[in-house]
């Protein structure tokens, strides 16, 4: 059965989690990813965390988007957003439900045998739906 969440989007937690695919179409914005964290799922009256599987997180209105590539804690570069961001990715996250913003950030290399780099993705959106179907409660 498929769960659709469109509030309280800042319990999801993307940290050892991996990006699957990214799907643009103009401001609007489809990430697919598995083995997030939702802090808890009190839709099904489960307040525990739980792990859930292939998740989709389809966002719209999708504007002040920015790609920062750090060099070390203070400086950073403004670059355009690599192609092989989906696959390189060691991901953290912080979503602002009231601000409605993104912050995606972790390490990042565009060839194996590089350094990774530090590299943070934020934006802003209008909507937000998150779905999955399979989740696993952590024990």
């Amino acid at each position: 059965m498929q769960t659709i969440i469109t509030s309280d989007i800042s319990r999801l937690e993307l940290h050892d989690s991996s990006f699957e695919n990214i799907i643009r179409h103009n401001q609007e914005l489809e990430l697919v990813f598995d083995w997030a964290k939702f802090a808890n799922f009190i839709e099904n009256n489960i307040s525990e965390a739980i792990i859930i599987g292939k998740t989709i997180m389809r966002l719209t209105g999708v504007s002040l988007e920015e790609f920062r590539l750090y060099s070390n804690k203070e400086k950073y570069t403004v670059i355009p957003f690599p192609d092989e961001f989906s696959k390189n990715l060691i991901s953290s996250n912080e979503i602002d439900d009231t601000n409605k913003t993104i912050r995606i950030n972790g390490l990042f290399r565009k060839n194996k045998n590089e350094m990774y780099d530090w590299v943070e993705w934020s934006f802003s959106f209008d909507t937000c739906e998150i779905s999955w179907t399979s989740y696993v409660e952590v024990v």
